[in-house]
């Protein structure tokens, strides 16, 4: 049971730090108790990047995340360290403009 992120076209209203070049904004809907929890507590999305770089597998446990990309990162959630990954990458669909949909990973 994975989460699933929705690719949604035309963003508007957020920063252009978190806007794709093609307009697209990802929002991902996450099922971790931790996260939506952190989330509920705080009333706002929360913006992150994906636990690797685009080139490099996604990590199974924390010592696996590069240390490159724990360096660039505000702050690192002590929950979950000792724990692996077991699930796979999140369901990733995209929303045309045209209302039209593509899954991009099932």
């Amino acid at each position: 049971d994975s989460p699933t992120t929705i690719i949604y076209p035309g963003a508007k209203n957020l920063p252009k730090n978190v806007i794709s070049k093609d307009g697209t904004i990802a929002i991902r809907i996450v099922k971790h108790e931790f996260c939506q929890k952190l989330i509920h507590s705080l009333n706002k999305p929360i913006i992150s990047t994906s636990a690797n770089f685009s080139s490099e597998p996604s990590p199974v446990v924390f010592q696996d995340i590069s240390e490159e990309l724990k360096e660039k990162v505000d702050y690192i959630v002590q929950t979950g360290r000792d724990k692996m990954n077991k699930s796979k990458g999140s369901t990733i669909i995209k929303i045309k403009m045209n209302g039209e949909f593509e899954i991009i990973r099932p």
